[in-house]
């Protein structure tokens, strides 16, 4: 993509509580504040990083939280602590829930 000369300014004046709030959205984007607002601008909102990247770790916390659930289960079934059919039952929901982090990209 070609490197186009930015020679026209927009201004716009703010509260200073808004302008703190924007300052603090601006960093969670990632981005540089002139690429946020050319953003803004463009494409009507912005992605915050700060989001995904919390939303990512809580996804693996709740992933290794269903791998002790299975171990459990499977030391459970080991032990004949439960029947055939509620240990099938459990296996499947645990599936159900896998697929589910599955598509979400965990």
């Amino acid at each position: 993509m070609k490197k186009q000369n930015k020679s026209k300014r927009i201004e716009v004046r703010v509260t200073d509580d808004f302008f703190k709030d924007l300052e603090l959205k601006i960093q969670d984007s990632g981005l540089k504040k002139a690429e946020y607002f050319r953003y803004i601008l463009s494409q009507g909102k912005v992605v915050v990083k700060k989001d995904y990247n919390s939303l990512a770790t809580q996804v693996r916390k709740v992933g290794i939280n269903l791998n002790e659930v299975a171990f459990v289960l499977n030391v459970a079934n080991l032990k004949n602590a439960l029947n055939i059919y509620d240990y099938q039952a459990l296996l499947v929901e645990l599936k159900l829930i896998q697929n589910q982090l599955n598509k979400i990209g965990a």
